[in-house]
């Protein structure tokens, strides 16, 4: 039976192709999943550039000029920026009258779930890609460096304290006294939640979110083909070297200076980096102390389609995280590319990761895990080509069209529920 087409209305602080991290491009994918099954989709955004209206790729997005406080930068990107979303959300909504609300990111909660169910009852729907939806210093560590997930009140004061400082952080723990229960009450008007990973669901519950209304849908990602890239293997001096390559943000926390750390053990393996972050000049150091610039090459930051470009030069992505990770974009990509990954047994890589079968699994990401695991897969042609099919195959798990589905259906469901209550 033919299934009517729905209106949907997606809210997301960002939206391709202003992109800043993985979220915004899986926030993209499942907006033209949708499009593509017919549904109607609007998206309502804000850029730091002027207001402007368009359709792209069957998506109708209203993008929209952020106001700032000049005086309390922080203030505007809390409380005051979640209002704006919120008014602005309403605004739409009674343009629109949408079947489905679809909030893409963590930004666009506060103040809008809210204001959306009380206003217009419209069932609402919340993607959730890292832990800083439960994370009043939005850092998902601790103040003892380790992963935050249960962020009660004695514990933050601690935690703001090490983030802020002896003088700012008792104010902001204070702050957060009305902060973390304005998030729980905002979570508690959302109908459905999908989590990017198994390992999401206990930090929701910690939230107060029940795990009935909790569906794990992984970012989509299409399948890749590695493709000739001699520009590139020439631009970075690449003859029979194996190429170990890492795309993301530069923080500690990733992991990137054990994979460093590594390369002394290993020999004819070069490890390319992609991305910038506030780590970066202590990863160049290290390189430098280590006189491992011959084997590391920072590539800087780049857009999307051509960092897809360099997947065709690696033969091993390795993600040694040393805290919690959702789901990160770059193990789904290596994935779609085939590439086997070397990965902490930590958060959501294990929804990625089948330990000898996709990749390796450490639990334990030491530079000597990390060095052996990487001869292990290199060194053994049967066990990579065995990998590299297994991570083909596992991508097709995270294809738009898959996940599109199963997103489409859960809409579908929750817009019979909501018209059977109202007919009540």
């Amino acid at each position: 039976m033919a299934v009517a087409p729905l209106t949907i209305l997606y809210i997301s602080r960002r939206f391709f192709p202003e992109i800043t991290g993985g979220g915004q491009i899986s926030g993209f994918e499942i907006a033209k999943a949708q499009a593509k099954l017919g549904n109607k989709v609007h998206v309502l955004t804000w850029t730091e550039k002027s207001a402007c209206e368009e359709v792209v790729q069957g998506i109708h997005i209203m993008r929209k000029t952020m106001p700032k406080l000049r005086w309390f930068p922080r203030f505007s990107n809390m409380d005051y920026m979640y209002w704006n979303m919120s008014r602005e959300a309403s605004k739409m909504c009674e343009i629109l009258c949408p079947d489905v609300v679809h909030l893409l990111n963590f930004e666009s909660i506060p103040f809008t779930a809210m204001r959306l169910k009380k206003m217009f009852g419209v069932p609402l729907v919340a993607t959730v890609n890292g832990p800083i939806f439960g994370c009043f210093t939005q850092a998902g560590i601790d103040y003892l460096g380790q992963t935050c997930i249960h962020c009660k009140t004695p514990k933050r004061f601690l935690d703001s304290i090490a983030k802020w400082g002896v003088v700012k952080g008792p104010l902001y723990w204070l702050y957060s006294l009305w902060y973390m229960p304005l998030l729980k009450r905002s979570y508690k008007c959302i109908n459905t939640f999908f989590a990017v990973s198994r390992a999401m669901i206990p930090l929701l519950q910690n939230m107060g979110v029940s795990e009935k209304s909790v569906v794990v849908v992984p970012n989509p990602i299409a399948p890749q083909q590695k493709k000739p890239v001699v520009d590139l293997k020439k631009k970075y001096h690449l003859t029979s070297q194996k190429v170990v390559l890492y795309a993301g943000r530069l923080e500690e926390d990733k992991g990137v200076h054990l994979t460093i750390k590594a390369l002394p053990h290993l020999e004819n393996v070069v490890l390319l980096i992609i991305g910038k972050g506030s780590y970066e000049s202590s990863l160049r150091q290290l390189v430098t102390n280590l006189k491992l610039e011959n084997k590391v090459k920072f590539l800087g930051f780049m857009h999307n389609a051509e960092v897809l470009r360099h997947y065709s030069l690696a033969d091993l992505v390795v993600f040694p995280n040393t805290v919690y990770e959702s789901l990160s974009r770059m193990l789904l990509e290596a994935c779609a590319h085939g590439i086997p990954i070397i990965a902490s047994n930590m958060g959501g890589n294990a929804d990625i990761v089948e330990h000898e079968v996709t990749g390796l699994l450490l639990e334990k990401p030491s530079p000597e895990n990390i060095a052996k695991a990487m001869k292990t897969i290199l060194t053994n042609d049967l066990l990579y080509k065995k990998m590299s099919l297994h991570a083909k195959r596992k991508a097709k798990e995270f294809s738009p069209e898959s996940t599109g589905r199963k997103i489409s259906a859960e809409y579908q469901k929750l817009c019979v529920v909501h018209e059977t209550e109202r007919n009540f």
